[in-house]
């Protein structure tokens, strides 16, 4: 998605990292959550939920890395 959905992110993503969003629905002209996958130069993921609009913010797993 384009959107990069910066004001609901649980915090900015990590430093030197490619990241992209992706709806966790198919559902269209809703809000929904949305997955934010990062990989660092190494290629280590560090993941983050974006809670739709409307919803209590639930701390993320951002930073947490996996291979």
């Amino acid at each position: 998605m384009h959107d990069a959905l910066v004001e609901r992110a649980p915090g900015p993503p990590p430093r030197d990292s490619d990241c992209r969003c992706y709806r966790a629905s198919g559902e269209l002209l809703v809000s929904v959550a949305h997955f934010r996958l990062c990989f660092d130069d190494s290629g280590r993921l560090a993941k983050a939920v974006i809670q739709r609009t409307g919803l209590f913010q639930h701390p993320s797993i951002d930073g947490e890395f996996a291979r």
